[in-house]
């Protein structure tokens, strides 16, 4: 063990060989001479760690992805939205580069996400109106990691976003928002009536859990009404 983590009565024997005069001279204090090996084995388990891979942070909604651009999609990130931008202006600007299948804005935080049905007409809108003005706003683009949905094993964990599922053709978001707002503060309805399903999106995590507990399997146009919390994406 000496040879792997000298003391320091053999250090200064060590030294001794180089230096007679340190005889006379008291030995160095312990800093001096075992900083070096002290600081090297935390080296090698930092170097270590540093190899395993770490998970980015889930959210509750779609975004932007955490660690550089998320892969091309069909669903775009608009950010630096003026307040005053509503979602028809927005379908009417992207529906240019082609067929929009849903605008979802958040005006309070200033961004939106637009969601095309071909992946083609999201790269070509994005290239087109990156920096483009709009209410004296230039346009920030980028693709979204993804759209919310449902988990594919098992149910999501608790959170603010509620899938609903099994809605008629004719449900409308004013209306979903009414009826869910009776349990609390909806921040946000999204739907897709092709798929019949909608994203509500409340600004408390326990009235997103009342509501799921108040209103599964209610009728609505005839359709019983199928509640799950949105998976964290």
């Amino acid at each position: 063990m000496e040879e792997i983590c000298p003391s320091v009565h053999h250090q200064t024997t060590v030294a001794n060989l180089h230096d007679p005069t340190e005889k006379q001279k008291s030995p160095k204090p312990m800093k001096e001479t075992t900083a070096p090996h002290t600081a090297f084995v935390p080296s090698i388990i930092l170097s270590f760690n540093q190899q395993q891979p770490t998970m980015p942070p889930p959210s509750t909604r779609p975004g932007k992805a955490e660690d550089g651009e998320a892969p091309p999609s069909n669903n775009l990130w608009v950010g630096n939205l003026s307040a005053d931008v509503t979602n028809p202006e927005l379908a009417s600007l992207f529906g240019r580069h082609g067929t929009v299948d849903n605008v979802t804005s958040y005006p309070s935080r200033s961004y939106a996400f637009v969601f095309f049905k071909r992946l083609d007409d999201a790269r070509k809108a994005k290239d087109a109106l990156q920096g483009a003005p709009l209410h004296g706003n230039a346009l920030k683009i980028e693709f979204a990691s993804t759209r919310p949905g449902k988990a594919e094993d098992g149910e999501a964990p608790p959170s603010n976003n509620l899938w609903v599922g099994n809605l008629s053709a004719d449900v409308t978001d004013p209306e979903l928002a009414s009826l869910f707002g009776r349990h609390g503060a909806v921040d946000n309805v999204t739907s897709y009536p092709s798929r019949s399903y909608a994203f509500v999106f409340f600004k408390r995590l326990d009235d997103a859990r009342k509501a799921k507990d108040a209103l599964q399997g209610a009728p609505l146009h005839g359709n019983a009404l199928k509640i799950e919390f949105a998976k964290p994406l």
